[in-house]
């Protein structure tokens, strides 16, 4: 019973810190600034950003001075930056050719003269950094195939807006108050 409990607030916990993310994107104005942040939403003339990626609202609302409204008409272009899974998957594949290693060099009888479980004359610690370094280079190039890719947006046309909306924290309908009162 336990178990569930904790296996429960490991599934959901990720599942509420996605919602809450809007993508980071990557702004080229009209006057060849470059502006990097978090896609808070998309209006019909105007896209909202915030400086600072993953601020939390109540910060958003403290710190007006981090979120940029820009119009479209200042907009040259507007970039999605995709995700990079590299660290994750070469993380994940350490891990998991170290436990492989592990498993493959241990010797369930035990070796009396050395007190340890693992075979002195086999693959022994050896097999674990063969693991170590295998999973590592495996991880990383999943990784990297998982790893999302840059996507150059124009805003010209209702579709590209509509497109755009989809990736952005809040959704028109749900625009909180703190960034209806400008407008």
């Amino acid at each position: 019973m336990l178990w569930s409990f904790f296996l429960s607030g490991f599934l959901t916990a990720p599942i509420n810190t996605l919602s809450a993310a809007g993508a980071k994107v990557t702004i080229v104005l009209q006057t060849r600034q470059q502006i990097t942040g978090e896609l808070l939403a998309v209006l019909d003339s105007e896209v909202i950003i915030s400086r600072t990626v993953l601020l939390s609202e109540e910060k958003l609302k403290a710190d007006s001075e981090q979120i940029l409204r820009l119009r479209s008409n200042e907009i040259q272009g507007l970039t999605l930056n995709g995700k990079s899974y590299i660290l994750d998957g070469t993380l994940l594949g350490c891990i998991a050719g170290i436990a492989i290693g592990a498993l493959l060099s241990y010797e369930p009888r035990g070796v009396g003269s050395y007190g340890s479980n693992f075979d002195p004359y086999g693959p022994g610690p050896n097999l674990i950094i063969i693991g170590f370094v295998g999973g590592a280079i495996a991880g990383g190039l999943l990784g990297l195939n998982a790893s999302g890719r840059d996507q150059n947006i124009n805003l010209e046309g209702r579709k590209n807006l509509i497109f755009l909306r989809d990736f952005a924290r809040y959704r028109e309908a749900r625009l909180p108050l703190f960034l209806r009162k400008s407008q």
